[in-house]
């Protein structure tokens, strides 16, 4: 059995605006996916490496689509996938917090790679999402692996090799923190 992966995250751009295509390219699920076109369409899963797959989140919208079918959408991806993995950049990401914090609840395997924000003070994690980030540690337990990284583009670099270190019976090493 082969470990199914959630990577959430904001999505840093809009269908609605010219050229949002090459805005979602720089995206960290695209580029994992090695097609932008993958992140843009729904599939049943994805292979990323031998064992490893990859389940959404997708961006895409229909005309009936409403914002409570893409929550149950999510939803569902996080409660069928074996890990979830969030990147976190800056505290604009409700819906990902939120993601972050439900997969910790259901006993997933959560694997949170964040930006350091120096200037950010009220913890020694250094993140503006520094509460959601403890929240889910506590409620999850040692389930929950922690990287701090430099920046966006030091996460979306390590995450390949991150993932390639997933095995269907165990995870990743001990938490960096």
């Amino acid at each position: 059995m082969a470990n199914s992966l959630f990577c959430g995250g904001p999505f840093p751009f809009d269908c609605r605006d010219q050229g949002f295509e090459d805005m979602a390219a720089g995206d960290y699920r695209a580029r994992l996916l090695g097609d932008v076109r993958l992140l843009l369409e729904p599939h049943p899963g994805i292979s990323l490496c031998p064992g490893v797959s990859y389940i959404g989140p997708f961006y895409y919208e229909t005309e009936d689509m409403t914002d409570r079918d893409i929550v149950r959408r999510e939803y569902d991806m996080i409660e069928a996938c074996t890990d979830a993995l969030f990147l976190l950049d800056d505290g604009l990401c409700p819906g990902t917090v939120g993601e972050m914090v439900l997969a910790a609840s259901m006993g997933k395997r959560v694997h949170i790679f964040y930006a350091v924000h120096e200037e950010e003070t009220e913890s020694g994690l250094r993140s503006p999402c520094w509460h959601p980030i403890l929240l889910s540690r506590l409620v999850g337990g040692g389930r929950i692996h922690v990287i701090p990284c430099r920046d966006y583009e030091e996460a979306a670099a390590g995450i390949p090799a991150y993932i390639r270190s997933l095995t269907v019976t165990e995870g990743p090493g001990p938490d960096t923190e």
